[in-house]
């Protein structure tokens, strides 16, 4: 079959899916469609759903969440693709919040007393909690990228109550999606008033490469030389050798880790790309100490797909 036939019998299948999941949230669920969001994290598969979000329907807002810490080829591609193609971007960042409000347990008091600035979110957490590790990637996803497009979907929503923002995603079918909480290429998440949509779910790697040709699509300049996107170098499932990478690829940004790492050991024993040790993690639950690091329970993390496979 030739490309061409091949793109269009994707798309086929994208306009589909995207109709099941839209008269499910108006027939099924009688819930109102607030907009139609694309969720583009500047990587190879992202800017496929993305694009044809952005062809085939009208009023596209194109989402995508700046973690604060991730390399400026990356944040670059980014702005530049919005900027190309005239899209309708939206660009929120993960900004410091400041400490949590108060609780009434001691655990609470000493971190609001003991509590370190940061210059953004990322920073807020590594340096009151330590570097996350693999067990904490779903608090760094909160943070990162959840209360971002929350935060897009409180402008949008303006008041409103009980609607469903369709977010649009280039996620695949494979072991990372499934551990990220994906079953099938839409699902509903009720409890914060989105409908993720994967309108191609079911293809291929080599599908997507086709679609990005047939349009000419740029690709992400940072995933053709060393494999991840670098839109979120958080170190949750982090690398010395990606690590070295980064100082190839983005001198300034490598410094910049550098520099946190020395502030955040001063206060934790271990560095970035690396879990918490066992007798810490023992000892602050014995002390009941502020910093605790307990393991938090698996969320569906429908932006960070790519993280359990090194596709980020």
């Amino acid at each position: 079959m030739e490309q061409e036939q091949i793109v269009d019998a994707m798309v086929d299948r994208g306009r589909r899916v995207m109709s099941e999941a839209m008269d499910w949230v108006r027939n099924e669920s009688g819930r109102e469609i607030w907009g139609i969001v694309a969720a583009f994290s500047g990587g190879d598969d992202s800017i496929v759903a993305t694009h044809f979000t952005n062809e085939n329907y009208e009023g596209v807002i194109t989402f995508n969440a700046d973690t604060m810490v991730g390399l400026g080829p990356t944040r670059r591609h980014i702005e530049e693709v919005i900027e190309r193609y005239g899209w309708d971007g939206r660009i929120i960042r993960a900004e410091a919040e400041g400490p949590p409000g108060e609780s009434g347990t001691e655990s609470n008091r000493l971190l609001r007393e003991h509590w370190r600035e940061g210059g953004s979110a990322y920073e807020e957490f590594v340096l009151n909690h330590g570097f996350a590790g693999p067990a904490m990637h779903a608090r760094m996803y909160q943070r990162l990228k959840e209360r971002c497009l929350s935060r897009l979907r409180r402008e949008i929503a303006a008041g409103r109550r009980g609607g469903r923002l369709i977010v649009v995603s280039g996620i695949r079918h494979d072991e990372s999606a499934i551990r990220a909480g994906y079953k099938r290429s839409w699902q509903d998440q009720s409890c914060q008033g989105v409908t993720w949509v994967n309108p191609f779910y079911e293809s291929t790697a080599a599908e997507f490469a086709m679609y990005r040709d047939e349009y000419g699509l740029p690709r992400n300049p940072v995933k053709e030389r060393c494999g991840i996107s670098g839109e979120c170098c958080c170190g949750a499932f982090g690398s010395a050798d990606e690590r070295l990478q980064y100082r190839e690829i983005d001198p300034e940004f490598a410094d910049y880790l550098d520099a946190l790492e020395v502030r955040v050991r001063e206060r934790f024993p271990w560095g970035w790309g690396q879990s918490s040790p066992q007798w810490w993690r023992d000892q602050v639950r014995g002390q009941r100490m502020m910093f605790e690091m307990t393991e938090s329970d698996e969320t569906f993390q429908p932006m960070c797909v790519g993280c359990n496979s090194g596709r980020r």
